[in-house]
């Protein structure tokens, strides 16, 4: 499984607050904005690795590389 792969699924569940899987609900607008970074920012950058290959320090880096655009 890839990056935008874990993006796409965690946002589908985001999404539908009725189901169990959702430990917290959030409002659709709270979502829409996760969904906007994913799009514009997580998947470009990280979206084709694969989950087994996201470190600590990778993220981490990939966390840093957005805030500093921003």
């Amino acid at each position: 499984m890839t990056v935008a792969e874990l993006a796409t699924t965690w946002l589908k569940t985001a999404y539908h607050d009725d189901d169990p899987r959702v430990l917290r609900q959030r409002r659709e607008q709270t979502v829409d904005g996760y969904a906007s970074v994913v799009r514009a920012h997580v998947i470009p950058r990280a979206g084709a690795i694969p989950i087994a290959n996201i470190t600590a320090d990778r993220a981490d880096g990939l966390l840093m590389d957005i805030a500093r655009e921003k």
